[in-house]
């Protein structure tokens, strides 16, 4: 009988250190979630502001400002004409 009121606290202990795990394991989803929540809300509105900005500019505007990115960042430039050519010569090539 002592041994069945051992085996019960035993059980009775792992079961209350899995549930204070999965607790723990929900507290740490939780404060993600909210970290991903507060950085959608900043890119989403950094989004916008730059929508906003492409649409009150000229094209003239626009193409200076994607020419000084693309000077800022050669390799992605290169990468994506690459990229385009690749996809028009493929859409052409028929």
């Amino acid at each position: 009988m002592a041994k069945k009121k051992a085996t019960r606290r035993k059980s009775t202990a792992v079961g209350e250190a899995a549930l204070d795990a999965a607790r723990a394991g929900v507290d740490q989803a939780r404060e993600q979630m909210e970290r991903a929540e507060e950085l959608y809300s900043q890119v989403k509105e950094r989004a916008a502001s730059e929508a906003d900005k492409l649409r009150n500019s000229s094209s003239g505007e626009n193409l200076d400002r994607f020419l000084g990115w693309v000077r800022k960042h050669p390799g992605a430039g290169v990468m994506g004409a690459a990229t385009v050519g690749f996809v028009l010569g493929r859409i052409f090539r028929r």
